[in-house]
């Protein structure tokens, strides 16, 4: 497949009579950071559940890498964590069905939890701790984990502007030093400019492509090209809504 780790072909998705998604085409290249934006019932998140096969669905065909190491990190913190484990052990979960010792990723689970600021948060429950804590725990337990590929679906929209950025420069470090391929649902554009290379732009439903945008000139020129596409799809919008 060349550089591409996924390559969709007239994804179209529908739940009984609804058509949710429509004619989808792209490819993804391995190690990017790919955005979907677009207006509430769109299908984004569908989309991801469909692309890491938590959907299935033999109507279209996705082209992918086979054997990959996958993530997925939901919207809603109730998905993410088991609530009898505590939270480094909830860190841990994609280890216990491994052949490999937990003890060897302890220690980087540490280092990020220290990182954070959460280190006291170790022996906690998550009945134990906020919603915004919970999200930055199971985004840890997929940055210790080696995956190829990590979906993202509105994973820090309860975290505050400082453990917002703090995110931000981990996933770009893992990003870069794991090359792991991120594909991530947001509503904010200063997150999608921050961190993406690229941005798909997603309809009103049926979800359909209507831009592409290639972000490679920095933050500040990335959000100011994501403002004025993002119009195409919420025409009401301006700086600041």
């Amino acid at each position: 497949m060349n550089d591409n780790i996924i390559q969709t072909e007239k994804l179209s998705f529908s739940i009984g009579s609804k058509l949710i998604l429509n004619d989808i085409d792209f490819t993804i290249r391995k190690g990017s950071i790919t955005g979907f934006l677009g207006p509430n019932g769109s299908g984004k998140t569908t989309l991801l559940k469909l692309l890491s096969g938590i959907i299935k669905d033999k109507s279209f065909s996705i082209k992918s890498d086979t054997e990959l190491k996958q993530g997925f990190i939901f919207q809603m913190v109730e998905q993410n964590l088991i609530p009898w484990k505590n939270c480094i052990n909830n860190i841990l979960i994609p280890f216990e069905s491994l052949n490999r010792n937990k003890i060897d990723f302890e220690d980087v689970a540490h280092e990020l939890l220290n990182e954070l600021g959460l280190e006291e948060l170790c022996y906690r429950f998550p009945n134990e701790i906020s919603g915004g804590q919970k999200q930055l725990i199971s985004i840890i337990r997929w940055l210790v984990y080696p995956t190829d590929i990590l979906f993202i679906d509105e994973g820090w929209s309860m975290l505050d502007i400082v453990q917002k950025e703090r995110i931000h420069s981990l996933i770009k470090r893992i990003n870069k030093e794991n090359k792991t391929t991120i594909l991530l649902v947001s509503h904010s554009i200063e997150d999608i400019a921050m961190i993406c290379d690229t941005c798909f732009l997603l309809s009103n439903s049926p979800g359909e492509i209507i831009d592409k945008l290639e972000l490679k000139d920095g933050f500040v020129a990335n959000n100011e090209l994501i403002w004025t596409k993002a119009k195409k799809i919420f025409p009401t919008i301006t700086k600041g809504s």
